[in-house]
């Protein structure tokens, strides 16, 4: 059976809609299924990531609103193999019911992936919302569309789940993961660091992994020159758990990083760039998952340098987290859905 995955990645958007993507088209993989992604992607790193996989990649040139995605996307799928394909996924937030009425009509089942409800209707035979404040949120959908809303479907990639128990908690804490996204056009990297800088500590190590989609290494590598701690850089990561289990505690954004860390019982504190990470974070807190959350743009190096130099001389707080992120995510999100989906799927 066929999947499609249109997504989208850029500096602008960060690289998390196809990174959440992976992990449904490897659970679809592991049951059997070929996947294909569609996307506006500059990233040649990624897009090698995904061809690794054993996925296939068509590369489109205008994304929409763009008059010739919805056309281009529709031709694709119509000449896929056994097509329509058995589903297609939607993961953007420009992807409104127009463009959704479009795909839908080549005849292959639809999951619409949406984490703000902000479009005014939606179609499609399932929509995903993972995150924690789902439920609260009006979803305009379609009679016959089902929901699946909350973190039980947090989408952990499979390369993660080795990693599960192999974190060990240190009383002493000293190794600090910098984690802010794939594009953080903000470079919010650069000011944490500076922040790090800050804390009386002189044994502190820190571990910066910066995306592909990232252009702002060249500032973040002079501030790491400067800087009075030990630390090193790294990009176009493939493998995120064996950093998350060097890691005492996390500086992360507000992205699918946080589900990922909690899923390996990594401790972390947020940093916020947009109103929907902003409410994602507070949800996060509210739950006991995270720490402490902070809007990035208004990011104070010396409260910012308190928060962290208090996380890691308190090993009682780090615990908590640990044991609330992981019973919160179970990392069998994305094998739920596509148990859903594979159980839908036309004959």
């Amino acid at each position: 059976m066929n999947l499609f995955i249109r997504a989208d990645a850029d500096v602008s958007m960060g690289t998390g809609h196809i990174m959440r993507c992976l992990a449904i088209a490897q659970a679809w993989q592991n049951a059997g299924g070929s996947a294909m992604f569609i996307s506006r992607c500059p990233s040649d790193g990624l897009q090698q990531r995904i061809r690794r996989e054993g996925f296939g990649f068509t590369a489109i040139q205008n994304s929409y609103p763009h008059a010739n995605d919805a056309e281009e996307t529709k031709a694709l799928l119509d000449a896929a193999p056994g097509s329509p394909p058995s589903w297609t996924v939607l993961d953007g937030y420009h992807f409104d019911l127009r463009y959704q009425t479009v795909i839908r009509a080549t005849g292959t089942r639809l999951l619409v992936i949406d984490d703000m409800a902000h479009q005014v209707s939606y179609t499609g035979d399932i929509l995903l919302n993972q995150n924690l404040g789902a439920c609260r949120l009006t979803y305009n959908c379609e009679t016959g569309t089902r929901t699946l809303l909350g973190p039980e479907h947090a989408l952990i990639r499979r390369e993660f789940f080795p990693y599960r128990r192999q974190r060990t908690p240190a009383a002493d804490a000293r190794k600090i993961l910098i984690s802010l996204g794939g594009g953080d056009f903000q470079n919010v990297t650069a000011a944490v660091l500076k922040a790090l800088a800050l804390i009386p500590m002189t044994d502190i190590q820190v571990r910066v992994i910066i995306g592909p989609a990232n252009s702002h290494r060249e500032q973040i590598e002079h501030v790491l020159s400067r800087a009075g701690y030990q630390n090193e850089l790294l990009t176009a990561v493939d493998d995120m758990g064996p950093h998350m289990i060097w890691a005492d505690l996390a500086v992360l954004s507000g992205g699918g990083t946080c589900w990922e860390a909690a899923y390996l019982g990594l401790p972390a504190v947020v940093l916020a760039t947009t109103p929907h990470e902003q409410q994602f974070a507070a949800d996060l807190l509210e739950a006991g998952m995270i720490d402490r959350w902070d809007s990035a743009a208004q990011l104070s190096g010396e409260s910012f340098s308190r928060v962290v130099e208090d996380l890691l001389h308190n090993a009682r707080r780090r615990e908590e987290l640990v044991r609330t992120g992981q019973k919160t995510v179970d990392g069998h999100g994305a094998d739920r859905v596509v148990t859903y989906m594979r159980s839908n799927t036309h004959s």
